[in-house]
């Protein structure tokens, strides 16, 4: 299969949302007692708290088509202290196990590092376990574990 890969900045973010949705689908799925926090997400809040994060415009999309079909994408940014970010990635279901959220990873990378990043960062929903797997293939390690109580327990 001819992958096409495609770069550019917040004018692609729309281009998005399909595969977008599916992710959010995912996390639902995988979340556990957090699945009610992935299922109120929306994606004009996404879209909104993606362009407020980068700064001077250092944010990247990468998509990636196969014939007209998005199968992929990445977007990443970086902040004004310098840290790099892969804020989200989503490789359609029947496209997983082919190297393209490597390579997307790998692209990503590389921009930040030529963009002077200091840092390079992800967060992984708890329960993703296939997605941490790629990420630790690639020299990602746990930095710290985030516990929060479940929007909807009652404290007792």
């Amino acid at each position: 299969m001819d992958y096409v890969f495609t770069t550019g900045g917040k004018e692609l973010l729309p281009q998005i949302r399909p595969l977008w949705n599916e992710l959010k689908k995912h996390h639902v799925e995988v979340a556990g007692v957090f699945s009610p926090v992935f299922a109120r997400a929306d994606w004009e809040s996404r879209r909104a708290d993606l362009e407020c994060k980068a700064f001077d415009d250092k944010l990247r999309v990468d998509l990636v088509t196969c014939g007209s079909e998005l199968i992929a994408y990445i977007v990443s940014t970086i902040n004004h202290n310098g840290m790099g970010e892969i804020d989200s990635l989503c490789v359609g279901e029947q496209y997983r196990g082919r190297g393209i959220g490597k390579e997307l990873i790998r692209r990503a990378l590389d921009w930040m590092s030529s963009e002077g990043a200091k840092s390079y960062t992800l967060q992984v929903v708890h329960g993703n376990d296939r997605a941490m797997s790629l990420y630790q293939s690639l020299g990602f390690s746990p930095f710290m574990h985030v516990l929060m109580i479940p929007p909807h327990r009652s404290l007792e």
